[in-house]
C-alpha cells in the first residue's frame, strides 16, 4: 500500500469508529425506552422522530466539517530516528 492509501484508510477508520460510537443505536434503544415510558404511543413517535432528525443534522454537520476538523487536529506519529 502506498503511504498516501494508508493515511486515508487510517483517517477513515478513525472517523468511523468516532461516529459509530456518538450514535450507536443499538445502546440507545434501552436508554429510549426508559426514557419515554411513561408516554403515550404519539408522544414516543414524536420524541424518536426529533431524535432521528436531530442526529442526521450532527452527523451531517461533521460529515461536512470533518475533513476540516481532522486537518487541525489530527497529527502524523513522530517517527524515531536513529541517531547513534
Amino acid at each position: 500500500m502506498t503511504a498516501q492509501l494508508e493515511e486515508i484508510l487510517g483517517i477513515f477508520f478513525v472517523t468511523l469508529r468516532a461516529a459509530y460510537f456518538s450514535a450507536d443505536p443499538l445502546n440507545a434503544i434501552p436508554a429510549f425506552m426508559v426514557v419515554t415510558a411513561q408516554g403515550s404511543e404519539p408522544k414516543r413517535a414524536r420524541i424518536a422522530r426529533q431524535a432521528a432528525w436531530t442526529v442526521l443534522f450532527v452527523l451531517s454537520a461533521f460529515a461536512v466539517a470533518g475533513s476540516v476538523i481532522l486537518k487541525v487536529f489530527y497529527q502524523r506519529p513522530v517517527r524515531s530516528q536513529n541517531l547513534v
